[in-house]
């Protein structure tokens, strides 16, 4: 499976000491292993490795977007990312 993130989202994920997607396999390969493109940078990752970026994604949401400085990078990859971002948008956070 094939992700796609810009550069402000790749930078978010691998350089922002706010945020833990970087200790997943799809943020770690974010480090080393993409491949840059028109629109920003790509990676390939197994479907295990999607559902726990999404699982972390989700929690990272849940429990920071309302705490952190700088916080619409990460809504922003919410709302892309995650199918069921309506639902969890009018949830209690941490």
């Amino acid at each position: 499976m094939t992700l796609v993130f810009t550069e402000e989202e790749r930078d978010y994920i691998v350089n922002n000491h706010e945020t833990d997607l970087v200790l997943t396999e799809v943020g770690m390969q974010l480090i080393e292993k993409f491949t840059r493109t028109e629109t920003g940078v790509s990676i390939n990752a197994t479907e295990a490795d999607v559902v726990e970026f999404f699982a972390e994604l989700k929690e990272e949401y849940r429990c920071k977007v309302e705490r952190i400085f700088c916080p619409n990078i990460l809504r922003s990859l919410a709302q892309r990312l995650l199918s069921d971002f309506a639902a969890i948008e009018t949830e209690h956070y941490c």
